[in-house]
């Protein structure tokens, strides 16, 4: 999620150091969107894998097939409309249909509650992740007039206090232990 947060806030940058300053204007929007699309679809693992461990690999399959034909259309008027940038908001609309219809099939089928989602710290991730991103674009905003080197600095300020965030009140003592362990390991 935080690097989705970096990669859509520096886009325009990344792009001009990786492809030059052409590149910059017609693909800053479809690499924001991709990065978005990603970080949705990376929510969609969890209860995609869980589906496919409890022998239910039917579901996402039957999913995958209704999506297409709706899929089909809101790209071709998305592409027709709005050439590249539309081709590329079209993948985020799809894999966050998938994303909430796996969810929803993995409460169904493992009777689940949403209560589940506060007690594991998922709705407090989210809602740091949505302020820290909002932090990060009204940085982006009011600093626009500083260097790249000073913007991404101020960046990497709030990414640690997100990650002290995370560390302090979203993880619980097992969680933390796990990291810390796996930080030890060589």
């Amino acid at each position: 999620g935080v690097a989705v947060v970096v990669i859509c806030l520096f886009a325009g940058e990344i792009l001009q150091i990786w492809l030059g300053a052409d590149f910059v204007t017609e693909s800053t929007m479809v690499l924001q969107l991709l990065a978005l699309g990603v970080l949705i679809n990376s929510l969609a693992y969890a209860p995609f894998a869980l589906l496919q461990g409890i022998g239910r690999p039917d579901l996402p399959a039957k999913f995958h097939l209704i999506e297409l034909p709706f899929y089909i259309v809101v790209v071709w008027l998305l592409v027709s409309h709005f050439g590249i940038n539309g081709a590329a908001a079209a993948w985020p609309l799809r894999v966050g249909l998938d994303t909430l219809l796996l969810f929803w099939a993995t409460f169904k089928v493992c009777n689940l509650s949403l209560r589940i989602l506060e007690a594991n710290g998922a709705i407090l991730a989210g809602f740091s992740l949505a302020v820290l991103a909002g932090a990060a674009y009204g940085m982006k905003t009011i600093a626009a007039d500083l260097s790249v080197y000073s913007q991404f600095l101020i960046m990497m300020l709030l990414l640690i206090l997100f990650a002290w965030i995370v560390w302090d009140r979203i993880l619980d003592g097992s969680d933390r232990g796990v990291i810390l362990k796996m930080m030890t390991l060589k």
